[in-house]
């Protein structure tokens, strides 16, 4: 159960997401993700157009993406789709500093046009009514629905102006939800029939996707320092959301 009036979030993946105005060294994106993950990438897929690379660090799976404008820098479990957790919400500023903060020292970066930090966090729950009951009591306090209600998913975007640059706008989307994940097996008959089968359930949670992004209509033309700066103011605006709720979205 939560301690006090917060959740004790579990980290299900950690995102950085920049999108670059011209071209980047898929040969200087394989030397970072191996250097950050303190590992040798275990899959790498370059052009000189794009680039894919996977490695595992001590904290999961290192998985680095560039094509065309937009490069992801994604950590997450072996089996992301499983949506198993890495780490208790208490690391995540040092998977931050890790991680994230270690994008502007990829080699020939070019100016970033605009920026987004993305956090997925879960809490295994008993049952889908009490996790609403906790979601509600603890992040939406400012909600009420009967206690029949079922399906939950609650999305809203409180915009605001960056604090260390001026006139720009940061979205701030939190998408607050009570699921449970199924993995389920379809076979097709020759005859056109099918048969359905749940491979593995797994128990209800509360979730909460962070998407904190820049203007897409402003174009940053940012450098290593100024990018890394609003990275951290990022983290800061996500690490409050997660522990204040929306309360601290409307302050």
């Amino acid at each position: 159960m939560p301690t006090s009036n917060a959740i004790d979030w579990q980290i299900e993946n950690i995102r950085g997401t920049v999108f670059v105005d011209g071209q980047l060294n898929p040969a200087m994106l394989e030397t970072w993700i191996g250097e950050v993950s303190e590992n040798s990438p275990s899959k790498v897929n370059k052009t000189s157009s794009s680039f894919i690379g996977i490695s595992k660090s001590s904290s999961g799976f290192l998985r680095t993406s560039w094509n065309a404008d937009r490069l992801d820098v994604i950590l997450s479990s072996e089996e992301p789709k499983q949506g198993q957790p890495i780490a208790p919400i208490s690391n995540v500023s040092s998977l931050f500093e890790r991680f994230v903060d270690r994008i502007p020292e990829i080699g020939e970066l070019v100016p970033v046009d605009r920026i987004a930090l993305g956090l997925v966090l879960v809490f295994q729950v008993p049952s889908e009514a009490e996790g609403l009951e906790i979601l509600l009591s603890s992040m939406l306090s400012g909600i009420t629905l009967p206690s029949s209600a079922r399906d939950f998913l609650y999305r809203v975007n409180y915009p605001r102006e960056s604090q260390i640059h001026s006139g720009l706008k940061l979205n701030r989307l939190a998408t607050w939800s009570v699921s449970q994940v199924q993995v389920i097996e379809i076979q097709i008959k020759q005859d056109g029939s099918h048969v359905q089968q749940t491979i593995s359930e797994s128990p209800f949670a509360v979730r909460l996707e962070l998407d904190i992004n820049t203007d897409k209509e402003v174009q940053l033309g940012a450098d290593s320092s100024e990018l890394l700066a609003l990275l951290k103011e990022m983290e800061l605006i996500a690490v409050d959301i997660a522990k204040g709720g929306e309360a601290t979205m409307r302050a």
